[in-house]
């Protein structure tokens, strides 16, 4: 069945009108047709069922809607990203939707090459957008993640918002993932926050913050991962965590 994505509130939506965008998407794009059964996704954890009612290609209207909404993972993942090339940036943040992250958090680091650009990541935050909507459409994640504008580690509000965190470390003693899962087990986890460092890793000043964060260093295995390689694979295995 086709997705679509519609940014709207669910609530007692027994029909609506998609955006110019995925109306011509979904018709020309997918060949969509009246009475086609689509799936709606809203980004906020609500998933309806539908028909397309109209297939005019600047405005479909789909009706016959009937919503679910889904429960946040738990835990849910908070992917705390450090900042990096542009191309690489947007994979990370394309898999880390399909992964099921549901909050993406930019780093300024210490081994981020060049002065940070606030008008050229203004201007990135529509293509942003569409990257993480084009994920959810793809995978089928009811959430759409909230993605933030880069912020330094240090004092960084958005740690606020998690319970416990995870370091994907090359560091030495890092732990394996059994032993995560048996430390975690003794924490009331609901919001987990994955860090992940830039290509040449989080410098030694930063290695000494996040052990004061009292955070859990977790090894992806004996060999050195690119950074996307680290994203994807620390992320597809602390998505099957059940605490």
């Amino acid at each position: 069945m086709i997705r679509v994505y519609w940014e709207g509130n669910a609530d007692g939506q027994v029909e609506l009108t998609l955006s110019k965008e995925e109306s011509r998407h979904l018709v020309s794009v997918r060949r969509a047709r009246q009475g086609d059964g689509v799936e709606v996704l809203n980004g906020r954890g609500a998933k309806a069922f539908g028909k397309v009612a109209d297939a005019n290609p600047k405005a479909v209207q789909v009706n016959e809607l009937s919503w679910e909404q889904i429960d946040l993972p738990k835990p849910a993942l908070v992917l705390f990203t450090a900042m990096t090339k542009a191309s690489t940036f947007e994979f990370i943040i394309q898999k880390a939707t399909e992964l099921g992250a549901v909050e993406i958090v930019p780093l300024v680091t210490d081994h981020v090459e060049g002065a940070r650009d606030d008008d050229r990541i203004q201007r990135k935050q529509e293509r942003w957008n569409q990257i993480l909507i084009e994920a959810v459409k793809q995978s089928g994640n009811p959430y759409k993640p909230i993605l933030h504008l880069p912020e330094p580690m240090e004092g960084n509000g958005r740690l606020d918002s998690i319970d416990a965190g995870v370091v994907l470390a090359l560091s030495d003693n890092p732990i394996q993932l059994a032993d995560l899962q048996s430390r975690l087990k003794g924490e009331a986890v609901s919001r987990l926050g994955v860090f992940l460092g830039p290509e040449g890793d989080f410098s030694k000043r930063e290695y000494e913050w996040l052990k004061t964060q009292q955070f859990h260093f977790m090894s992806l295995g004996p060999h050195v991962l690119r950074m996307e390689t680290a994203a994807v694979a620390g992320l597809a295995v602390l998505q099957q965590l059940a605490l």
